[in-house]
Order: C-alpha cells, then structure tokens, then sequence
C-alpha cells in the first residue's frame, strides 16, 4: 500500500470509529450519564464535570444531537452522579422552573452544575476547614435563586 493509499485508509477508519455523529453523541451522553457519582467536596469531580457539560452541550448543538442529552432519563442520570446535597439543591431548582410551566432542560443543567461549581471554585476551601458559613452562603443563593423566574439557560428578572 502506497503512502497516500495508507492515508486514505486511516483517515476512513477513523471517521467509520470515531466520526459519525450519532457516536459521538453517544459516547457524551454515556460519559455524562454513566459515570462515576461524586463525593462531597470532591471539588475536582464537580470541575470536571461542569467542563463535561459544557463541551458536550457546544459538541452535541454543533451535532445536532442535542435531543440526545436533552431527555429527562439522561438528566436524571447525570443528577444522580451529583453529592446528595447538590441533589436536594436540583430538586428545588428543578420545582422553580416547573413553576414556569416548563420542564427543566440540559441547558438548565450546565447552568446548576456550573453554579456548584462556582460555589466549590469560591468557597471549597471553607468546605475543607468545616466553617459554617458555607450552609448561610447556600441558604442566601438558593433564596436568592428562588425569588428569581428561570428560563433556559438560567435565572432572569
């Protein structure tokens, strides 16, 4: 086999293995929705899960496979991998934009999970050393949040 003949070759294996869309959709979703659950104040998981999130929702609108993330059994999934705590601050989100009349969305969700992230990036330190300031900053967000209308893509006035 000629040089470019090889090259042809490879680049055709790699598109068949690793190009067609709907794998690569799949392979988001299933990396988003099968992983590992997070522990408390494992700041490093919540990191990385955000920036998981947020690759897969440009990766996936780029696709459009969007849908794929979009459903309510992949959001559950993904809500599951989150620490209890996070969970329990889902659940009121989520009741907050039910409120709306509308059903919470993955775009609802890379917002909430890059909120935790925000609160571990800031106060994660404080989380460590076991200060009680941590249950007044989250009381004081999440009724701020409450107070607010949500839409896609998060609170708005």
């Amino acid at each position: 086999m000629d040089l470019s003949a090889g090259y042809q070759k490879a680049k055709q294996l790699l598109f068949e293995n690793y190009g067609r869309p709907h794998v690569i959709a799949r392979t988001y979703v299933n990396t988003l929705s099968k992983g590992q659950r997070l522990k408390s104040g494992d700041s490093a998981g919540l990191v990385m899960l955000a920036h998981d999130l947020e690759e897969s929702r440009v990766v996936l609108n780029r696709l459009k496979y969007y849908s794929d993330l979009n459903n309510f059994d992949n959001i559950a999934k993904i809500i599951e991998r989150l620490p209890f705590d996070s969970q329990k601050r889902w659940l009121r989100f989520a009741a907050v934009i039910e409120d709306d009349r509308r059903e919470p969305s993955s775009e609802d969700l890379v917002y909430f999970v890059q909120g935790e992230e925000r609160v571990v990036q800031s106060f994660g330190s404080l989380l460590k050393k076991g200060h009680s300031i941590i249950s007044r900053v989250s009381v004081r967000c999440l009724k701020k949040t409450m107070g607010l209308k949500l839409s896609s893509g998060g609170p708005q006035k």
